[in-house]
């Protein structure tokens, strides 16, 4: 038997215990030390109090396998009512010393939590999940630090073995890896370089237009537009259709019209009686 395959089948023996429905989504064993396994379960909630269900849960969990875990962290997210996350406690005491609980030295075991809400029409999977009861994910991690014999029944799951002497080195990375790495690292790096070009011509080109507009309004508030005045004399009689009538046979008004350009407007001045224009104007010539 495999050993995602054997893992998966021990997890399943526990998972039963809990009397809870499940589904196991995922299994993963790697570079004979790191394990993950992901799956659907039910949470009874009756209110909003999501912390208290997930500590319960927790509490279950540890009875069935004998284990002590202690709250890490919780958040909240916008598919993700609330989320908890949990450090397992590697010692055989009860009291949990937080100096001792990410001891480098040890194995390390952490359980992350996470009630769900509704999702997105693309999320069709985790609808399905939802539908049958299955309202919380939850994701085991091992990191072990010792030899696990596949063989053996629930060695996975297992961490209780002694502290190293020291903290262990992180590994070297083989040529491969740090090729791919850094094959991500252009491709991202030119990713980001070609979205910034975007970003910035983008913007030049609404620069230019706003640009435009500006001058075009200092242009417009820069031109000063000059009054024309245009006089109009009546010296001669007019209908009354006009609103001027003679005074008498032989004296007359003279109207004087004002023309603005700029308002395309008439405007009337004060009339002028005939007998006054003659005076002024054997006044000028005198």
């Amino acid at each position: 038997m495999m050993a995602e395959e054997k893992a998966k089948v021990d997890f399943n023996t526990v998972l039963l215990f809990l009397k809870r429905k499940f589904s196991i989504t995922d299994v993963k064993w790697s570079e004979n030390k790191y394990l993950e396994v992901k799956y659907r379960t039910q949470i009874f909630i009756k209110d909003e109090n999501y912390n208290k269900y997930c500590d319960e849960y927790v509490e279950q969990f540890s009875n069935v396998t004998n284990t002590i875990w202690v709250h890490k962290s919780s958040n909240t997210g916008r598919h993700v009512k609330f989320r908890k996350q949990y450090q397992c406690w590697p010692y055989q005491t009860k009291e949990v010393d937080k100096k001792l609980l990410f001891d480098p030295r040890r194995c390390r075991a952490t359980l992350d939590v996470k009630v769900l809400g509704n999702v997105t029409a693309e999320k069709n999977n985790s609808n399905r999940y939802l539908r049958l009861g299955l309202n919380v994910l939850v994701k085991l991690n091992f990191q072990h630090l010792h030899e696990v014999d596949t063989s053996k029944n629930f060695t996975f799951y297992t961490h209780s073995c002694n502290p190293l002497d020291e903290v262990p080195k992180p590994p070297a990375i083989s040529p491969e890896k740090m090729l791919r790495l850094v094959s991500k690292v252009v491709e991202k790096a030119s990713l980001k370089a070609e979205y910034i070009d975007k970003d910035e011509k983008q913007s030049s080109a609404m620069q230019r237009v706003a640009d435009e507009n500006q001058k075009t309004q200092d242009y417009i508030n820069s031109c000063q537009y000059s009054r024309q005045k245009i006089e109009v004399n009546y010296g001669f009689p007019v209908t009354q259709g006009n609103h001027i009538t003679k005074a008498n046979d032989n004296l007359m008004y003279i109207h004087q019209m004002v023309f603005d350009s700029t308002t395309q407007t008439l405007t009337e001045l004060t009339p002028v009686m005939s007998s006054e224009v003659d005076q002024s104007l054997s006044q000028s010539q005198l």
